[in-house]
């Protein structure tokens, strides 16, 4: 696997990562059970997290938080799926996962990740 394969790779699975953050949110909220005050606590720590994430990672550009040059799938990829979601996960941490804003705010940022995702993956597909 050569340099720019690796670091397609690495892309790929950052975004995956976002997107699985995202998925469980999701799956939490839309899994039939009432929002008690604990699972309330649950979603607004895995929110807060997700926010932390996505703020850093759209500042940074950068798969591992750093700054330093982007390298170009970072800087084609990555950043700007970040950026969007960051910018569209427009979500106070303290507010309740019961308003409707949630679910679309959270569908909203993952579309922006699944975006660009999808697209490096076409570019690299899965190793068979």
């Amino acid at each position: 696997m050569d340099t720019k394969e690796k670091q397609a790779r690495a892309v790929i699975n950052a975004l995956h990562t976002i997107n699985h953050q995202i998925d469980d949110i999701l799956n939490e909220l839309t899994d039939g059970k009432p929002i008690t005050s604990t699972k309330k606590a649950d979603l607004q720590e895995k929110l807060g997290a997700l926010k932390d994430k996505l703020k850093i990672s759209a500042k940074t550009g950068t798969i591992d938080g750093k700054i330093r040059e982007q390298n170009s799938f970072e800087r084609r990829y990555f950043h700007p799926a970040t950026q969007s979601a960051d910018a569209n996960l427009m979500l106070a941490r303290n507010s309740n996962p019961a308003n409707g804003n949630w679910l679309e705010r959270l569908m909203i940022a993952q579309e922006d990740i699944t975006h660009l995702l999808s697209q490096l993956t076409e570019l690299y597909p899965p190793s068979q």
